[in-house]
């Protein structure tokens, strides 16, 4: 008889903590975001933003959405444009200590790279004007692997300082020659880094 009343007051205490943990969260933050290429190409850095959603199934348990988006229009200095726009889905774990909440997270999902850069030979070929910026665009599978710490402020706002991801990208180079060998396998890895605000509702 015992053990049945102290198992009622922990499925109790239990249920009280899901009640009081709010069930969905999102986040608002700048990214910063340093690229390996791939190719010859050297590592390079774009800034940008990040908007993630998430759902609690449990105190220590969420689904999260990420959407993270960087930007920088002089790569390299050769006047390469790129904008690469990720999205991706999966796990987090929360360990929550008081006001202090580390997670971890492993997210699945793909990511478009927009890149865009001035012609080499201006001119007109055929009638056809090549003085214009040459457009490419490209899917790759990608992942998000770290965490991070959410300072909560009150019950529906916490400042996130630190978000820190292994940022996995798969994209097939562009093939130019003299900078690097065609690959139809090529792993880039990435580093993402994020900052900003977490909504809970």
């Amino acid at each position: 008889m015992k053990k049945f009343v102290i198992g009622i007051v922990f499925l109790f205490a239990v249920c009280a903590v899901a009640q009081d943990e709010p069930k969905f969260e999102a986040y608002l933050g700048y990214n910063f975001t340093r690229f390996n290429s791939g190719i010859n190409v050297p590592a390079f850095s774009a800034n940008g933003g990040i908007a993630e959603v998430a759902y609690n199934f449990t105190h220590w348990f969420s689904l999260v959405a990420s959407f993270p988006a960087a930007h920088n229009g002089n790569i390299g200095g050769f006047r390469i444009d790129q904008t690469a726009i990720g999205y991706m889905v999966g796990p987090r774990v929360n360990a929550h200590m008081g006001r202090v909440t580390p997670f971890f997270e492993t997210l699945l999902g793909g990511t478009r790279d927009n890149r865009s850069f001035r012609s080499p030979t201006p001119g007109t070929i055929a009638g056809i004007s090549t003085s214009d910026r040459l457009v490419n665009s490209a899917r790759s599978f990608s992942m998000l692997a770290g965490g991070g710490l959410d300072l909560n402020i009150n019950r529906h706002l916490a400042f996130r300082p630190i978000k820190l991801d292994y940022y996995l990208t798969r994209f097939q180079p562009i093939f130019i020659p003299g900078l690097g060998n065609f690959n139809r396998n090529r792993n880039q890895n990435n580093l993402l880094y994020s900052t900003g605000f977490n909504f809970r509702f």
